[in-house]
């Protein structure tokens, strides 16, 4: 497992390094024009093998050039799951919307 480094702390990465490896193949950007100035091509090099950590900077950086928002990133390295939380927050905005006073209550009971 990789880990995200920078000034915010460290994000546990699950496979990021190889989803942007497969974005940036399958959206055809060379390397050099994926890193441009941010980072030097071995640092991404280790990264992208696994090798190494990444500055949490340099990553927003690599996303921005492949226009991926970090939540796809990890929707597409969750092997397209949704998380739990992400799971949980859309019962409990379908049961407000649907304003379902007793699926709300199992929602926060849920949570508890």
């Amino acid at each position: 497992m990789t880990k995200v480094t920078g000034w915010i702390g460290v994000i546990k990465a699950m496979e990021y390094h190889k989803v942007i490896s497969e974005l940036r193949t399958n959206k055809n950007i060379k390397v050099s024009d994926l890193i441009g100035d941010n980072m030097s091509r071995s640092s991404y090099n280790r990264f992208i093998s696994g090798k190494t950590d990444i500055y949490s900077q340099h990553l927003l950086a690599l996303l921005d050039q492949l226009h991926v928002s970090f939540s796809e990133l990890e929707y597409i390295a969750s092997g397209y799951n949704t998380s739990k939380e992400d799971t949980f927050f859309l019962k409990v905005v379908l049961a407000a919307q649907a304003k379902d006073h007793e699926g709300l209550v199992l929602c926060y009971r849920q949570a508890q």
